[in-house]
């Protein structure tokens, strides 16, 4: 799934600042969740990403 928005437009939605989400955007693409483009995230595995728990630090196991 493509969704065509900014890391900053991701950042203003959630109500994050920018590096928080650059940091999570980073270990969830090590993780292989999602990877991103220019304007775009691509959810690479929407199952593992809504499996994801709120507060969870990225890049590391439960």
């Amino acid at each position: 799934m493509l969704v065509p928005l900014t890391q900053s437009e991701l950042a203003s939605m959630i109500g994050a600042g920018l590096p928080t989400v650059q940091r999570a955007l980073a270990a969830f693409r090590r993780e292989g969740l999602v990877g991103t483009g220019y304007r775009h995230i691509v959810v690479a595995d929407p199952a593992a990403l809504a499996g994801v728990r709120p507060g969870r630090r990225p890049g590391r196991n439960p």
